[in-house]
This record gives structure tokens, C-alpha cells and sequence, in this order.
């Protein structure tokens, strides 16, 4: 294959190695931090040391246990700390997910230690936020029980023709991705709680024995014939 030859002029030249440089820097945490001045910095965001084999010193937050654990290696308190520990310590503390409380955040010294804020990742849950957004969208459903049992799944009832599953009244989330047109027992026996929906190509209900842990019998689905006055189809 020929080589491709690229011609740049002088100032792109420049602008391609500034680039360069200010992608290196930012990845450069500070290099010269004493243990001294580390072990402040680490009391403030809640970690403590114990001593270990030889130079060593391991830092844990006691409220999330080992899987905090941060080994340093140093002799006396004036020795520097090496930058690449300080990306580990960030490292650990996204993966602890020490970062999603806004004021663990805040303790962080990211110019001191010349942290980029935007390298930081974060794991938000959005549970609490989700569960808000779907109670205020369907305030106005009624929500049953179906199964007589203490926690059991509900139906999310938003009209008489649309009809899902949720955890409870408190919890009004869809936990399908379909909606049904109706709530209600087998016809044969009266006892099997099923979501059903009409399929007009064949004019059959189809409908789907709804199981405890909230998804629906999808292999043994009872089909219903749709019935007009007294004559059956």
C-alpha cells in the first residue's frame, strides 16, 4: 500500500503539537505532593491509613470498606507521591461510586491535584427520578393487585383500553414494553389473571396468564373467541 503523504503548513504544525501537548498535560496529575500533604488531602474526603509491609500505607473510607483500599508507597512523610497514584485514588473512588454524592464531589482537589473535573465518571442512579416521572404521568390510573399475596404485582390501568403491569401505587413504572387492552381471569376456569388484547384478523382474544415476578406466560397463551349477542365466531 503507498503511503499517504500530508503537507501542513506552519501554523498547522503548531496547532497539531499544542494539541499534542495540552492532551498530555491534561492527563498529567501533580508530581510532587508529599505523603504528608496527601494524608491531609485523603482525612478530608473521609480515608484513614493503616501500615503495611514495608513502605506501604493502604487508605480506606470506613463507610465503604476494603473495596476503598488505596496502597501508597512511602518511607516518611516528606517522601513525593508518585502523579499515577493520584489518577489510582480517582479511579477507586469512581468505581466505589464515591462521586455521585454532589458533596463527596465538592472534597475532591482537583487543581491541586490537576485532576480534570470532566474525566471524572459518574454512576447516577435514576431510579428515584424514573419512579417520579412514570407516578406523575399516570397520577390518574388505577392500580390493582393481582395476586392476593403481600408485595404482589399490580395492574396499571390508565383507561379501559390501555393496560400494563407496575410494582405497586407507589411504583407506576410500566414493566412492559406493550400495552394490553384488558385486565381480567380466564373465561374457563375464572382463576387464571391475564392481560388480553383483541386480535381482529383472526376475532380471538388473545390472552396472557400473568405470572408473579411481573413479565406474562407467553407459551401457553388462552385464546378466547369474540362473541357478538348470542352468536359466537
Amino acid at each position: 500500500m503507498a503511503k499517504k503523504t500530508i503537507h501542513l503548513t506552519e501554523s498547522e504544525l503548531k496547532e497539531v503539537i499544542s494539541g499534542a501537548v495540552r492532551r498530555v498535560l491534561s492527563e498529567m496529575a501533580k508530581d510532587n505532593l508529599t505523603l504528608r500533604e496527601f494524608n491531609r488531602y485523603m482525612n478530608k474526603m473521609g480515608f484513614i491509613y493503616r501500615e503495611a509491609s514495608g513502605s506501604s500505607r493502604v487508605y480506606f473510607n470506613p463507610q465503604y470498606g476494603d473495596k476503598s483500599a488505596i496502597t501508597i508507597h512511602g518511607h516518611n512523610d516528606g517522601d513525593e507521591i508518585d502523579g499515577n497514584a493520584l489518577k489510582q485514588v480517582k479511579s477507586v473512588l469512581e468505581d466505589i461510586g464515591w462521586f455521585d454524592d454532589p458533596s463527596n464531589f465538592a472534597k475532591f482537589p482537583f487543581d491541586d491535584w490537576k485532576i480534570s473535573r470532566k474525566t471524572v465518571k459518574l454512576n447516577v442512579d435514576t431510579t428515584q427520578q424514573e419512579i417520579k416521572k412514570a407516578n406523575e404521568l399516570y397520577k390518574n390510573a388505577e392500580v390493582e393487585q393481582v395476586f392476593p399475596m403481600r408485595d404482589s404485582i399490580c395492574v396499571l390501568k390508565v383507561s379501559d383500553d390501555k393496560v400494563n403491569l407496575c410494582r405497586s401505587s407507589n411504583d407506576k413504572r410500566p414493566l412492559l414494553p406493550n400495552w394490553f387492552e384488558k385486565f381480567a381471569y380466564d373465561r374457563k376456569t375464572n382463576r387464571i389473571p391475564c392481560l388480553k388484547r383483541n386480535n381482529w384478523e383472526t376475532y380471538e382474544t388473545e390472552c396472557y396468564p400473568i405470572k408473579q415476578d411481573g413479565t406474562l406466560d407467553t407459551e401457553n397463551i388462552i385464546i378466547e373467541n369474540k362473541g357478538y349477542g348470542k352468536q359466537r365466531l
